[in-house]
């Protein structure tokens, strides 16, 4: 494909190259970017993974996109809940610090099925209440 200065400047994510090819006069560095992502968002020859990216910074700001919709990713959205029933602070605090521990190292090791982290937090979760010496379903009293 034969250069094009625009195309280049959308390609590299350059709002400055890009108005300086274009001439548009912009206010400030963020109407700039916003220029740049909607010219990028419906731009064809542009690889389709930046095009979505211009998509999800120009929707972070509430702002329309030139991407169709067909071309526009998925979202799903996996969680896990922590929640924590006790009457004693330290053991609530302990009992929920275990949790988010296991559910940080799960994501990061790559494991985001809520089932398969639901059962990690479990088990954590009981590892730490026998240490604390409550039993299982047990609540702690002050």
């Amino acid at each position: 494909m034969p250069s094009n200065p625009v195309r280049d400047a959308l390609n590299a994510g350059d709002p400055a190259a890009l108005l300086r090819v274009t001439g548009e006069k912009v206010k400030n560095r963020h109407s700039a970017d916003a220029l740049l992502h909607m010219a990028r968002s419906g731009a064809e020859s542009i690889a389709l993974e930046k095009r979505q990216y211009s998509h999800a910074w120009l929707a972070d700001r509430g702002l329309p996109s030139k991407l169709p919709k067909k071309d526009r990713p998925s979202i799903i959205c996996r969680s896990v809940g922590i929640a924590v029933l006790s009457n004693v602070r330290y053991v609530k605090d302990s009992l929920t610090s275990v949790q988010e521990n296991v559910v940080l190292s799960a994501y990061a090791d790559g494991v985001q099925d809520p089932k398969v982290v639901g059962q990690l937090m479990k088990e954590a979760r009981e590892r730490e209440a026998r240490g604390l010496e409550l039993l299982p379903g047990e609540r702690a009293k002050e």
